[in-house]
């Protein structure tokens, strides 16, 4: 009989060790979702980006080369 308590206490410490391991598991990949979530945003919403530097530079480029042709170097 004690044989028996001992090990149904020996199997629940197991369920509940796989359980924490489980909750672990979840716990850690919803932060990497998170990540993945914040790094593609940053990605998308930075300021910086190659494609917002160029629209920059065509305005200007532009300019540039008007005032170029409109007022001549002596």
């Amino acid at each position: 009989m004690a044989l028996f308590f001992l090990f149904a206490k020996e199997v629940r410490t197991q369920l509940l060790d796989i359980e924490e391991k489980a909750h672990a598991n979840v716990k850690a990949m919803d932060i990497n979702e998170e990540m993945r979530i914040k790094k593609r945003q940053c990605h998308y919403t930075s300021p910086l980006s190659r494609y917002h530097l160029l629209l920059l530079l065509l305005p200007i480029i532009v300019i540039l080369s008007y005032l170029d042709s409109v007022t001549p170097f002596p």
